[in-house]
């Protein structure tokens, strides 16, 4: 089964921040929300997807049994993902995708023999999802 890892704060400040450097919690904290649902609804089958996030565990919403949230508290996501592609590659010979901008993580993770997709390629599928949103409820 391929495993799909999202570095979650990367995408959704690159999703509302572009190159501004205001940060809102707030907004934050309803993007990474409306992530988890669309990873849901984007899961290719036989796929899972572990969505990391920066900091201490927030109130998003929770996936479904193939999409797990993960908060890196005192640590690095960068190093969780790296150790978690590491572990699935060399331990159970997983096919992993590492979905990020962040070119240092994608070189770290391409070294274990993960494949990568740029944030901006993966928010088309995302902002694709949500026009999909926005017409069911029109």
């Amino acid at each position: 089964m391929k495993t799909k890892i999202l570095d979650g704060s990367n995408i959704i400040r690159k999703f509302y921040m572009g190159n501004s450097t205001r940060f809102d919690f707030a907004l934050e904290q309803q993007l990474a929300s409306l992530l988890v649902r669309a990873m849901s609804f984007l899961r290719e089958e036989n796929c899972r997807v572990e969505i990391y996030f920066d900091g201490r565990k927030r109130d998003v919403w929770h996936g479904d049994e193939l999409v797990e949230v993960l908060f890196s508290e005192n640590k690095k996501a960068d190093d969780l993902i790296v150790n978690t592609v590491a572990d699935l590659v060399e331990n159970y010979n997983q096919p992993v995708e590492v979905i990020t901008q962040d070119r240092e993580l994608c070189q770290r993770c391409i070294a274990y023999g993960a494949e990568t997709m740029s944030t901006n390629r993966f928010l088309v599928h995302f902002s694709n999802y949500l026009n999909y949103q926005n017409a069911a409820f029109a």
